[in-house]
């Protein structure tokens, strides 16, 4: 389950490029928050991705932020007029989230053996 952790990195990084990407870097509430999240996101997700090891604890911060990132424009009030920063987050957040949880359930589970 190690390629959702390399999704959601790639997913973090466009956190933080998004603002500028999709133009609404001088939104004083959406460029932080997508910022540090996408900071947040990279980093956790880079960690599990490059570790052998199956660690719970980073994979379920994984979801937190990805719950964090789909509800961040109704909590943080995103103007009606970013239309693309609402998206972005939604559908990035929800991406994240599904991730998250395949790899933070998938940590549980013995890896599959080859029937031979």
């Amino acid at each position: 389950m190690r390629w959702a952790s390399w999704i959601n990195f790639i997913l973090g990084l466009w956190l933080i490029v998004s603002p500028f990407a999709l133009k609404y870097s001088h939104v004083s509430r959406a460029v932080p928050e997508d910022v540090i999240l996408g900071i947040l996101i990279a980093a956790f997700s880079l960690w599990m991705a490059a570790t052998h090891e199956a660690l719970a604890t980073p994979a379920w911060l994984v979801v937190l932020f990805g719950i964090w990132v789909t509800i961040a424009p109704f909590v943080l009030g995103y103007s009606p007029q970013l239309a693309s920063a609402v998206a972005n987050d939604i559908i990035v957040g929800v991406v994240v989230l599904v991730l998250a949880l395949v790899r933070a359930v998938g940590v549980g589970r013995p890896a599959a053996r080859p029937l031979a």
